[in-house]
C-alpha cells in the first residue's frame, strides 16, 4: 500500500478546480478534553511494541547490541522510515484524501517598492504576497510549511489539521484542501491544547510534524493512506532546559530534516544568558535545538546556541540541495511588540557564499509569519513564507515569495 497513494497527490489541486475529489466525512463529536488527557498516555502504551520493534531493528543495523542504552544513535530517515510507514498506513487500510475548498487570493503589495526594496539585499527579489481567506470553519492558524514534490504547499496548523495550499505558475491560485490529522490514541482530536501543530519536515512522502503543548514528534505516511494515515511517534523533547522548564506553547517550533537525513528541532523558547554577554550578543537570548535520536529521545544539543536579535524568536527553519549539489538552509524569527508591531527576520545559510539576512519591519506590511519553505528554481532559489492568523479578525493568512539569485 506505501507509496501506491501518493501518485494522487499531484492531481489534487487539478481535481478540486474541476469538483472531482470528495471530501472527508465530518469527524465524530470529540470526547471531552478530561477524558482525553486521562487516557493520551494510556493510549499511548500500544505503541511501546512498535517502539521495541523499530529500537532492535536499529540495533542489529548498527551493530551496536548492549551499548544502545548508554550511547543512543542519532535518528535517521532511512533506517526509521520503513517501521514508520508500516505503522502510520498498516496494509489495507484504504486512503483518504483532503477535503477541497477555495481561497480568495487577493495579492498584496508590502508596501512603496522603494523602502521594500531597501529592506532586500542584494540577490533578492520579492516575487509575489498574497492573502489566503476562506469561509471554511478550520481555515487559519498555519505554522510549519513545505514544498511539496509536484510544488505545492504543505501546512500544519494550531489545531492539528494539514493544509495544501495549490499553485500555479508559483502563486495560489484559489484551491486548497485541509483534513484532520489522525492519532493513535482515539480520544485526541484535533484542537489547539492537544494537537498544537507547529514545525512541518517533508522527505519521501512522509511528514514529520512536530507539537507544542503536548510536546512530541510524529510521523504521517501521506504517500501511503493521504490522510488516513495515522500519526506514530518519532521523539518526545525534552520539557526542561537544565532546571528551567519550558513554557507549554513555547516549545517545539521549528522541524527540519537535514541532508544526511537527520532531523532536528528548535525551541521557542531562547536559553538565557549571562547579563555580562548581552553586550556581546544582544539581549535576545540563546536559540536551542535538539537532535532527534533513534531511541525517541531528543538531544538538546549545547554548543551555545545561535545568538538572536533582541524580541525575535525562531518559528521557522528549511533546508534543501539545489539541483548544482549546494546545501542551502533557511532559519526564520519573528519579533512583536505593540509599539513596533511585527518584525521579520529570514536567514538563508549557503555552503559557498555570505548569508543572506532579509529583515522585514514597519512600514512593510508583515505579519504574524511562522514557517518557511525552500524550492530550487533554475536561476537560484525560491523562498516563500506563511503567517499564522491565530484565527484572529484583526491578523491575516499572508504567502509571501522570494526569488534569490544563485
Amino acid at each position: 500500500m506505501a507509496g501506491q497513494f501518493g501518485s494522487a497527490r499531484k492531481f489534487f489541486c487539478a481535481a478540486v478546480k474541476f469538483r472531482l475529489t470528495p471530501g472527508l466525512a465530518s469527524p465524530s463529536r470529540p470526547a471531552s478534553m478530561a477524558a482525553r488527557i486521562r487516557h493520551s498516555r494510556t493510549i499511548d502504551m500500544l505503541q511501546i511494541p512498535l517502539a521495541i520493534s523499530i529500537v532492535a531493528s536499529l540495533t542489529l543495523a548498527y551493530g551496536v547490541g548492549a551499548a544502545w542504552a548508554q550511547a543512543p544513535l542519532p535518528w535517521t530517515i532511512e533506517h526509521a522510515a520503513p517501521g514508520l510507514r508500516a505503522a502510520s498506513c498498516p496494509e489495507g487500510r484504504a486512503p483518504a484524501v483532503f477535503e477541497p475548498l477555495s481561497l480568495a487570493v487577493t495579492p498584496v503589495v508590502p508596501g512603496p517598492n522603494e523602502e521594500l526594496a531597501a529592506q532586500l539585499p542584494d540577490g533578492v527579489r520579492f516575487a509575489g504576497g498574497w492573502h489566503l481567506a476562506s469561509d471554511a470553519p478550520h481555515w487559519g492558524g498555519l505554522s510549519g510549511l513545505a514544498v511539496e514534490p509536484g510544488g505545492d504547499l504543505l501546512a500544519v496548523t494550531d489545531t492539528g489539521r494539514f493544509a495544501r495550499i495549490c499553485l500555479s505558475a508559483g502563486a495560489p491560485d484559489g484551491t486548497a484542501g485541509l483534513a484532520p490529522m489522525r492519532f493513535s490514541n482515539p480520544l485526541i482530536r484535533p484542537g489547539k491544547l492537544t494537537a498544537d501543530a507547529e514545525g512541518l519536515a517533508l522527505a519521501d512522502g512522509l511528514a514529520f510534524v512536530a507539537f507544542e503543548r503536548d510536546f512530541r514528534v510524529l510521523a504521517f505516511d501521506l504517500d501511503g493512506c493521504g490522510t488516513a494515515s495515522t500519526g506514530v511517534r518519532v521523539a518526545t523533547p525534552p520539557r526542561h532546559f537544565g532546571k528551567v522548564r519550558v513554557r507549554a506553547n513555547a516549545g517545539p517550533e521549528a522541524l527540519e530534516l537535514r541532508g544526511d537525513g537527520t532531523l532536528w528541532l528548535t525551541y521557542e523558547q531562547p536559553r538565557t544568558i549571562p547579563a555580562q554577554w548581552e553586550a556581546a550578543v544582544g539581549d535576545g537570548g540563546r536559540a536551542v535545538s535538539a537532535q532527534v535520536m533513534a531511541d525517541g529521545t531528543a538531544r538538546l544539543v549545547d554548543e551555545g546556541g545561535a545568538a538572536l536579535q533582541p524580541d525575535h524568536r525562531p518559528v521557522g527553519t528549511d533546508s534543501i540541495i539545489l539541483a548544482d549539489g549546494r546545501p542551502v538552509s533557511a532559519r526564520l524569527f519573528r519579533a512583536y511588540d505593540a509599539e513596533r508591531g511585527n518584525r521579520v527576520r529570514l536567514e538563508l545559510s549557503r555552503s559557498d557564499q555570505p548569508d543572506i539576512v532579509i529583515r522585514l519591519v514597519p512600514p512593510i506590511e508583515t505579519d504574524n509569519f511562522e514557517g518557511v519553505a525552500l524550492s530550487s528554481t533554475p536561476d537560484g532559489l525560491r523562498v516563500y513564507i506563511l503567517s499564522d492568523d491565530n484565527f484572529s479578525k484583526r491578523q491575516r493568512t499572508l504567502l509571501y515569495a522570494f526569488d534569490v539569485r544563485s
